[in-house]
């Protein structure tokens, strides 16, 4: 196979030799640059325990000081898998999304007239550089200084300006025996409206040199200054040299600036990548204007683990964010994530650079909002959960996004993050409002003044720890035991607030892996998660082996009965113990029928949900919907409080 040096050139420029060689060994860190590039590790080619393999990621080479093994890429490849040299090519190329190219002439001359072009579009640069300097550039500079865009700025970032005619650098070009072929394939001219002969394609406007990951100009943007044109702005064509999708603004020096306390940010246009650069923040990228594509992201990666990306603060932006979220899920790994930085309303990053300066901008992006947030307002902001059908529907939106993400571990710490924060939005909040709905006084008592309760169930005769410590325990090792169950009971147990921290911890993890997807091996999960002697404990408690939910020939109605039995008592407890809280708290030292009522009936609660499971006939578990029902009734409608008469 004929390969030829433009293409190994390019297979070289698109692979990063860190990224390849790091699968091999273990860098280390204190010696490390990993933002210039600069990598230190034991030499994977002979025994050392001292870092004297360097690996220079700008040059894309490595070099050990000790055996003096050296190469790129490929050759490490090589060397390491045992391979051919067409061998590590063919790796490495699949991995780039390269394909091979066929042995033929054609190949080569394809490769031939990319480095043509690219001679051009060098020439270009030169040409509209030189144009920003001109009589006729008069309004181009005075607009670049109104924009804050210093020399240092212009001359860092090449930017020039292409004049007002239709024959400009169409001329340039002619005297420098460029042909009208290499005119129109490198996306500078294009045949005129009446097709005779050629005109330039940007006419009137700052020119933005566009360069890919080598440095070299691959595109140009031009920003109008006629507010007339009928497009603002606007960029080469797609060519043999530029492909838009694939493609970075400023991502040669951003990469370089990239270091190990910066961040990679990412805005949407060149005018905030040169504010942004100009203030300081030089590891930022721009993606052209347009959506951010599958290329894009993977060259966000290259550079950061967590970029973030700053939008603008309208709509527009807020859908742009949308977008990448859906772009994302599929790729989101422990080492690739996305956060981002919403800008003020209707202003985008070079606007808060001029109205509201440095510390505005630092403090926006170290408030970025890591991508699940953003994600749980998508799903959330604006809408109404008063309904079981708009809950589940909220439910089977978080699975669908759950399941979208690829790598099992990340997808365990979204399922227990979603729980957590549908919890928060349907229960707790709710459950708070409850909770301080009947108190009388704004202020907390904590005197232990007489309390003269007219009942024997009163607070005062509450269940021991141990019982306490019990019923906690066997549900949830019923529901652990048997997490068929989960499904038909989640919006009850997501109402327990268990007394026991440790319970409360592996409650959250139960419902955190069902979101995620309710077929896991709950058991195993947990034991990962918390540690087998926390699961073991409450498994091992001797009166849980005899109850006869975890009998081994428990039917299902017994563990159904079981489960409503001691959510319903649970629950129970629960109330009395915040009636009683309360009720401490509006006494004020004097004795109150109606909060001795209100007590009373928690009580009778708590009774009743005592004598929920016993004398209850094989015949009656059969109906179980009334239970259920009877259940949701006793804490829909909060026995224990005494109803307003009108």
């Amino acid at each position: 196979m004929n390969l030829s040096t433009a293409f190994l050139d390019e297979l070289r420029s698109r692979t990063s030799i860190m990224q390849v060689v790091g699968r091999k060994v273990t860098w280390d860190r204190k010696k490390s640059n990993q933002g210039k590039g600069d990598m230190w590790a034991p030499c994977p080619f002979h025994q050392e325990k001292t870092a004297s393999f360097h690996v220079d990621d700008q040059k894309g080479f490595y070099y050990c000081f000790g055996c003096h093994a050296k190469g790129d890429s490929i050759s490490f490849i090589k060397e390491t898998e045992n391979l051919s040299f067409i061998e590590a090519v063919e790796i490495l190329a699949s991995e780039a999304g390269l394909q091979l190219p066929k042995a033929d002439r054609g190949s080569q001359q394809k490769n031939d007239k990319r480095a043509e072009l690219v001679k051009v579009m060098e020439l270009a640069v030169n040409i509209f550089k030189d144009q920003l300097t001109s009589i006729n550039a008069t309004n181009a500079r005075a607009y670049l200084k109104s924009r804050g865009i210093t020399q240092e700025s212009i001359d860092r970032f090449e930017i020039g300006y292409s004049l007002d005619g239709y024959k400009s650098l169409f001329s340039h070009l002619k005297k420098n025996n460029i042909s009208e072929e290499l005119m129109v394939e490198a996306g500078l001219c294009l045949k005129s409206a009446d097709g005779r002969g050629l005109n330039d394609r940007f006419r009137d406007r700052i020119m933005y040199p566009i360069r890919d990951r080598r440095g070299y100009c691959i595109a140009f943007g031009g920003r109008a200054m006629n507010q007339k044109a009928k497009a603002k702005y606007l960029n080469s064509p797609e060519t043999l040299l530029f492909d838009k999708g694939n493609t970075l603004y400023n991502h040669k020096l951003a990469r370089q600036s990239f270091g190990n306390d910066a961040v990679l940010l990412v805005v949407e246009g060149y005018m905030d990548v040169i504010a942004m650069d100009s203030h300081g923040f030089k590891a930022t990228v721009s993606t052209l204007g347009t959506a951010i594509t599958e290329k894009q992201l993977s060259l966000f990666w290259q550079i950061s683990a967590e970029p973030i990306v700053a939008l603008d603060g309208d709509a527009a932006g807020t859908r742009a964010a949308y977008r990448l979220i859906d772009l994302a899920l599929p790729f989101l790994e422990a080492q690739k994530s996305i956060r981002f930085c919403l800008m003020p309303e209707n202003q985008d990053p070079d606007d808060v650079l001029r109205l509201s300066g440095i510390s505005k901008m630092t403090e926006l992006i170290e408030g970025s909002t890591p991508l699940i947030n953003l994600i749980w307002k998508r799903e959330t902001e604006g809408k109404i959960f008063d309904s079981p059908e708009r809950r589940a529907l909220l439910d089977k939106s978080l699975r669908a996004i759950i399941n979208q993400i690829k790598d099992r571990e990340l997808r365990k710490h979204y399922g227990s993050e979603f729980a957590s924060l549908r919890s928060n939005l349907f229960y707790q909040s709710k459950g708070h409002q409850i909770r301080n709905s009947n108190k009388k006084y704004p202020y907390k008592d904590d005197s232990k003044g007489p309390v003269s309760l007219n009942t024997k169930k009163s607070m005062i005769v509450t269940s021991e720890d141990m019982e306490v410590r019990l019923r906690e325990a066997l549900l949830l090792v019923v529901i652990i035991s048997n997490p068929r169950f989960i499904s038909e009971f989640v919006k009850e147990l997501e109402l327990i607030d268990f007394r026991l921290e440790e319970h409360k911890k592996i409650l959250s993890t139960v419902l955190g892996v069902y979101y995620q997807e309710n077929n896991q091996d709950i058991e195993e999960i947990l034991k990962e998660k918390i540690g087998t002697h926390n699961v073991s404990k409450i498994f091992d408690l001797k009166h849980l082996r005899i109850a006869p939910a975890m009998l081994p020939k428990a039917s299902d109605d017994t563990i159904r009965q079981t489960i409503i039995g001691e959510i319903t008592k649970i629950h129970a407890r629960q109330g009395i113990e915040r009636e009683i809280k309360e009720a401490v708290e509006d006494l004020k030292g004097a004795t109150d029928e109606s909060l001795t009522w209100r007590v009373s009936r928690a009580a009778e609660a708590n009774d009743s949900a005592n004598k929920l499971q016993k004398g209850v006939s094989e015949s009656e578990l059969d109906n179980h919907k009334s239970l259920s029902d009877g259940l949701q009734a006793l804490i829909d409608n909060e026995v224990w409080k005494k109803k307003k008469t009108k």
